[in-house]
Formats: C-alpha cells, sequence, structure tokens
C-alpha cells in the first residue's frame, strides 16, 4: 500500500505529500504491476481532492485526470497498469476550498491539464509547449494484489473521521459556526448542520453523503466571488505565479495556465492582505517566452520571489538559488481592502 501524508513539520496552508513510508521511492517507482489490473484511491482527508495517475512502460507514457475523491471514500484509478508498467499519483485540494488546501505530489513530471477538464496526455515532455502543466508525480507501490493509495492529513483521520472533518470543514466555508476541524462530532457540529439544512430547508433525514455534496456544491458556487483572478486579454497563453503574505514572512506558488481571453482563479481565498504579488509571461506554442517590438512579453515588477518549473508553493524568499530555486521579480498589486481582485494582462 502506498500511503501518502503531510510531513508534519509543515504548516497547513503548505501541506505537501511525504515520501516517508516509501523508504526510497526511486525503488518503489520502479516495480512493476503483478497482474494488476486496479489500483484503489482512498480520500482520508477533510477536503474533496482531484486525483491525476501516470503509467509509464518503457519509454511510453500516459497522463490522465481529474478523478474526484469525496472524503472517506475510495474509488478504482483511472488508468489500469500493465505487467510491465510502472505507476505514478498526484492529487491536490479541489479548488472550491478556500485556501491554498493540500497537495500531493513527488520527483517524477508529467504532464497535467487544468483542473476543470477532462483529459488524457500521451507523455511527458515539452508539457508546458503543448499546452499542459508541468506536474509533480510520486510513485505508486504496486507489489501485492490489491495495490492502495491511501490520501492522509497530519491527523491521520479514519474513513468515518474523515466524513466527519470534512462536514465540518464545508459547514465553515458556508459561513456556519465550527471552531475545529478535528473529525469528532459534537453538539456544535450538530448544530451547525441543522441549522444549514433549516436554512436550505432540506430534510433532517439527509444522509451524510449527500450533505457533503450538497455543502460542496454550494462553496463551489461561491468560490467566484473571492480571492485573485487573472485574465488575460491577450492571444496568447500565459503563465503565471503568485505571491502573498504569510505568517512566517512571504510565500510563492504556481504555475497557472491562463489561455487567451480567458480568466482563471489564482488566489483562492478572500484577500485579507492588502498587498499581493504576480509575476506572468506569454509564450508560443513551443512555451518559449514572447518578444513584441524587440522586449519579452512579461508582466513583472521589483520584488523578488522564489520559482522552479514544476508546480510549486515556496515559502520565503531569500537564498532561491541556494534552495534550488530561481528569483523573478513579482509585481505588487495593491488590493485597498477589496476581498476579491482581477489583475488584468493585456
Amino acid at each position: 500500500m502506498t500511503h501518502l501524508i503531510p510531513p508534519s513539520d509543515r504548516t497547513a496552508s503548505t501541506l505537501w505529500m511525504a515520501l516517508c513510508v516509501f523508504l526510497g521511492a526511486a525503488s518503489i517507482g520502479a516495480v512493476p504491476a503483478q497482474a494488476v489490473d486496479k489500483v484503489q484511491l482512498c480520500n482520508e482527508t477533510s477536503y474533496f481532492l482531484r486525483v491525476a495517475t501516470a503509467i509509464r512502460s518503457g519509454g511510453a507514457s500516459r497522463s490522465q485526470g481529474w478523478q474526484v475523491l469525496v472524503p472517506g471514500s475510495c474509488a478504482d484509478s483511472i488508468i489500469r497498469p500493465e505487467s510491465t508498467s510502472e505507476a505514478y499519483v498526484h492529487a491536490l485540494s479541489d479548488p472550491a476550498h478556500a485556501g491554498p488546501g493540500l497537495v500531493f505530489d513527488g520527483r517524477e513530471r508529467f504532464c497535467t491539464d487544468a483542473l476543470d477538464t477532462d483529459f488524457q496526455i500521451d507523455g511527458r515532455r515539452e508539457c508546458r509547449a503543448r499546452g499542459f502543466r508541468d506536474s509533480s508525480f510520486a510513485p505508486v507501490d504496486l507489489r501485492g494484489n490489491a495495490p492502495k493509495v491511501t490520501f492522509s492529513e497530519t491527523d491521520e483521520y479514519s474513513p468515518q473521521q474523515a466524513r466527519t472533518a470534512a462536514l465540518q470543514r464545508l459547514l465553515r466555508e458556508n459561513g456556519y459556526a465550527v471552531a475545529r476541524i478535528d473529525g469528532v462530532a459534537g453538539r456544535q457540529t450538530d448544530n451547525a448542520v441543522q441549522k444549514y439544512l433549516q436554512d436550505r430547508k432540506l430534510s433532517s433525514s439527509l444522509s451524510t453523503s449527500a450533505l457533503l455534496q450538497k455543502l460542496f456544491d454550494d462553496i463551489s458556487r461561491q468560490s467566484d466571488e473571492r480571492g485573485l483572478r487573472i485574465c488575460n486579454k491577450t492571444p496568447h497563453q500565459v503563465w503565471a505565479a503568485t505571491g502573498q503574505v504569510t505568517q512566517d514572512g512571504f510565500s510563492s506558488r504556481g504555475w497557472i495556465r491562463v489561455d487567451p481571453d480567458a480568466c482563471t482563479t489564482a488566489i483562492n481565498a478572500a484577500l485579507n492582505e492588502r498587498f499581493y504579488f504576480a509575476y506572468a509571461e506569454a509564450v508560443d506554442a513551443n512555451g518559449v517566452v514572447i518578444s513584441e517590438g524587440g522586449r519579452q512579453k512579461i508582466w513583472s515588477g521589483g520584488f523578488g520571489m522564489c520559482v522552479k518549473t514544476t508546480r510549486f508553493v515556496i515559502n520565503g524568499t531569500n537564498d532561491c538559488a541556494e534552495r534550488g530555486f530561481e528569483e523573478f521579480s513579482f509585481q505588487r498589486i495593491d488590493t485597498g481592502d477589496a476581498l476579491s481582485w482581477t489583475w488584468t494582462l493585456e
């Protein structure tokens, strides 16, 4: 079984997958399937997850997603490895949830598409040049007759606790009073559920699964009304990264694809700080930054932040090169007291 958990020394705002269970991820990633026709994926977090899976067999590879995993549930992976395959997985919390959420990843790179797109991509080279994201995947242990990947938070909920914690999280995100997200049902959680059912004129006999879906649908509708959106008014594809103030200083995050004449949410939370930071570049079909009038089409500023080529969340702005990153100059955005803001690229 493959068990993916965020390391305990990271804060909730920058949760990442730990490969501690692998005891050498590369060796497990190289273990081919042994008469395996499916891999089970289990969500033991308090978030709805989006999961992408990938297989590699010899020189050929394919990635596919996005598969939605409900908290406290398991499902068969949409990719079925063959006897000579190696399997990999990448997952993150659904963007309907406010805040940065969770990311589960590793060291192997495969292509992914936008989260609102069902995709199947052959090959893993030149992802950005082909209009896809370059994402980091973790290896899956395919040994045994029933391989399983379990996504867990630091608290390592049981499936039932994950459902309760998800209920608490979704109630809070919908504006109902829930002090703690701990997976333990209590009077406050019960009162919040009853208030929600009354406000929505829903039956008190609604199942937990149906209630979770109702709550999730509600926050999905609200997600377009908060945060920092990037709108690309150019005829070119744009890749962007953002930065923001945190309790410990600053953090940067990317990459975000913004298609021509389209908008996308870059920071998925109410803008409680005044200043945010952003960098963007327009690229051609080969992923090369476009030049117009002898100047590269880049939107930048004077605030240095760390980046890397794949999807990233990086804490701190110091010693980027020493930590294995690049330093780019971000533009400072003054949002005033607005809870949402649109950064328009022209």
